[in-house]
């Protein structure tokens, strides 16, 4: 037979063991009503993809015009295809030009970024490839215009973005030709 002190043991734990079930219950509802509610986001943003489609397209084409100029327009499809527009002809990405191409996306990136961003942190990795020094500097001024960016971080081997930032870190080949420099 047992004892009465093992009995109060085995109780004990007993209990101990129900208390940490009831947390990991706790836990596993909250967590269950977390992903309904993400469940439930996502199929109303399935209905309002069409509304942020055309608004988010609506801004690329604003970069886009500052980007390229007049004479063509850019869209942006609800199934995320991009082409432009000239005259009556229509051209998709694939059959743009590198800098275009480059343009076009930027543009859908900044207008992604504007619409709905909401972090504050733009990354860009060489950004300005493909691009001509008109398209380089309106490609940095537009970033440099977007409210609510509190950090840009730009990855480029160019300094079109100079004049817009108040830091820089510059890494330069060492002079040995392996080695390299950084300067704040």
């Amino acid at each position: 037979f047992p004892t009465r002190r093992s009995s109060d043991l085995d109780v004990k734990e007993k209990k101990e063991d129900l208390m940490v079930a009831e947390v990991e219950l706790t836990e596993i509802e909250s967590d269950a009503t977390f992903f309904d509610e993400v469940r439930a986001s996502f199929k109303k943003l399935s209905s309002l993809r069409p509304v942020y489609t055309r608004e988010i397209s609506k801004h690329a084409e604003r970069y886009w015009s500052s980007l390229v100029g007049a004479g063509s327009q850019l869209f942006w499809q609800e199934d995320y295809l991009i082409f432009k527009t000239i005259n009556d002809n229509v051209i998709s990405l694939y059959e743009m030009s590198g800098g275009e191409k480059i343009s076009a996306c930027l543009s859908v990136r900044l207008a992604l970024q504007e619409v709905i961003g909401g972090l504050g942190l733009f990354i860009l990795d060489e950004p300005t490839v493909h691009l001509d020094e008109e398209r380089r500097n309106n490609l940095a001024s537009q970033i440099g215009a977007i409210k609510g960016l509190s950090q840009v971080i730009v990855i480029s081997h160019d300094d079109a973005f100079h004049s817009h930032t108040r830091q820089q870190i510059t890494i330069q080949r060492g002079s040995d030709g392996i080695g390299s420099s950084v300067e704040w």
